[in-house]
């Protein structure tokens, strides 16, 4: 398998910037707080870097990003890794195949791909650990969370295409 010239510089830069991420989203009080919610700086950032790269590099970043979610949150066992690892595959093959590679493309992908992460993690908490008020932490955590991490996910997405060079 060829790599393309400085495609391995750059991977180290995403791995870098994720690993930034990580320790700032470890701080408690660092990361505002709506109603509640914080937001998933690493589910944004590997949501960004998906909508920017190529799909082998986001199923990996999807990958280390969830792992790191999962370590921190001391939540859900591999749940972030598994879905992050599924976002980075299916938004690549959507940006290539399905839609017109843009800005705003990009932007939809990522906020779909935040309602239904947050949304699933959600209900996987409500059905495995039987949240009788699941459904109220939702509206009023869930939604902050949402908007929170889109927001974080549009400067992160301008960061990644300035990383990753273009591309799409």
């Amino acid at each position: 398998m060829t790599e393309t010239k400085g495609a391995v510089p750059r991977r180290i830069l995403l791995g870098i910037e994720l690993l930034i991420i990580a320790a700032f989203s470890n701080f408690i009080g660092l990361m505002p707080e709506f109603f509640g919610g914080r937001p998933l700086l690493l589910a944004a950032a590997a949501l960004s870097v998906s909508a920017c790269a190529d799909t082998p590099t986001s199923v990996i970043s999807g990958a280390l990003c969830g792992a790191l979610s999962d370590i921190i949150s001391s939540g859900g066992v591999c749940f972030y890794a598994a879905a992050l690892a599924l976002c980075g595959y299916i938004i690549p093959e959507l940006m290539c195949k399905k839609l017109n590679p843009n800005f705003y493309s990009a932007l939809l992908l990522i906020f779909s791909a935040s309602v239904a992460l947050i949304t699933a993690r959600y209900a996987v908490n409500a059905f495995t650990y039987g949240f009788s008020d699941s459904a109220v932490l939702y509206f009023y955590h869930g939604l902050s969370k949402i908007v929170l991490t889109f927001t974080a996910a549009v400067p992160l997405y301008f960061l990644n295409r300035l990383i990753i060079g273009g591309g799409r």
